[in-house]
């Protein structure tokens, strides 16, 4: 279905698959696992970049032998924004509200759970400068929902697609039916939102817009990368996760709980993560949170004293 011609007798070409007219599939190590994800080319009179944030001596080949004019980001992650560094004649394109995500690097790690534990403090900011090759950028050009780029032969539109990061956006190709879903990743993890800006709400109203565009190709950041089959039901089932998650606190309030109790559920990551200098005790607690306020909101749960009951 697919060919691999661009560079074909280069490390970059070994690694790029054609998916659509113009439009190449940049494969990532291991899957796309963190701190990486799969990226996409577009080779047209201006040359773009989508999220270059895996192979970095293919991204240094592809900014030395190509001109590349943009580079276009889903969100500020730095697993989405690694080899931003390779390409720098470019111009970095992203959604207004993850512009301030460019920033300095202590101002980048105050929307994460990290910043809780002076321990993982540290060392996430070494390892941010060390291996995510962490820097500010200056952003050339923001933009929001409905944004279109016009590359020359290919027209690529922006979809604000808000709950991982405030300003998450995934791309479409309207003409070659294919959509870049960025951290809408369609993994059995299910969605992350364990940001000062993620949205538990804003992630499903995210996957349903996003559903409804029904594309012939799917390209995620991380798992598999490519998906042509059975997408409506892939995409239930990521958002399904939600609910799951909603539904095992409340399993969970067969009688009161303290908040305390609910927050050591580990109902994200499900190991055994009891320690706060662990990451994944910061993000679940974090997630879970936002579980429990969305309940309450909902009515579903609600406060008694100082414990939580069904609602």
């Amino acid at each position: 279905m697919f060919k691999q011609d661009l560079f074909a007798s280069t490390s970059a070409g070994r690694n790029m698959i054609e998916i659509a007219d113009r439009i190449y599939f940049i494969e990532s190590e291991n899957r796309g696992r963190y701190p990486n994800s799969h990226s996409l080319f577009v080779d047209d009179d201006l040359g773009m970049v989508i999220d270059p944030a895996c192979r970095e001596e293919l991204m240094l080949e592809l900014a030395a032998s190509h001109k590349t004019s943009i580079i276009l980001n889903t969100h500020y992650h730095e697993d989405h924004r690694i080899y931003n560094y390779c390409f720098t004649r470019a111009q970095l394109y992203t959604h207004e509200l993850d512009a301030r995500g460019y920033g300095s690097i202590e101002d980048f790690m105050q929307d994460f759970s990290v910043v809780n534990s002076d321990t993982l403090k540290n060392f996430w900011r070494d390892f941010l400068l060390d291996n995510c090759k962490y820097r500010p950028y200056t952003v050339a050009q923001t933009f929001s929902d409905g944004f279109q780029i016009d590359l020359g032969h290919t027209v690529v539109k922006t979809i604000h697609t808000p709950g991982h990061s405030a300003g998450h956006s995934c791309f479409y190709f309207p003409k070659e039916q294919v959509l870049y879903l960025g951290d809408i990743d369609l993994t059995s993890f299910g969605p992350w939102y364990a940001s000062r800006n993620s949205d538990i709400d804003a992630w499903l109203t995210s996957i349903e817009r996003v559903r409804r565009l029904k594309p012939k190709i799917v390209v995620t950041s991380h798992g598999d990368g490519l998906v042509t089959e059975n997408l409506d039901a892939r995409i239930q089932t990521y958002a399904n996760t939600i609910h799951q998650r909603d539904n095992r606190i409340l399993e969970f309030l067969q009688r009161p709980r303290t908040k305390e109790e609910i927050l050591d559920l580990e109902i994200v990551y499900r190991r055994n993560h009891k320690s706060p200098d662990s990451f994944f005790y910061w993000d679940d607690r974090m997630m879970i949170e936002m579980h429990i306020f969305r309940l309450e909101r909902q009515g579903r749960l609600k406060r008694l004293d100082r414990n939580y009951v069904i609602g």
